[in-house]
């Protein structure tokens, strides 16, 4: 299993935050204000932690397959 990249550690820890936010608003019962900034700020960073990893995961194949190319000429 890989590991994943530092970047989308941290933007996983800060959406789970931003979720957080969102259901603490929630639960107050505080404005609408606190809890589409809390989901909308959890779900964006989750959607760029997703993304980093997808495409870290894309350039080491592209640098695996770089290596193939190189040894069968």
């Amino acid at each position: 299993m890989r590991t994943l990249p530092a970047k989308a550690k941290q933007h996983l820890i800060w959406s789970i935050v931003g979720f957080a936010l969102g259901l603490a608003a929630v639960i107050q019962g505080w404005d609408w204000k606190p809890m589409v900034l809390g989901f909308g700020f959890g779900l964006a960073l989750f959607s760029l932690g997703v993304w980093t990893i997808m495409s870290d995961r894309r350039i080491e194949d592209l640098k695996r397959q770089v290596k193939e190319l190189d040894l069968e000429e």
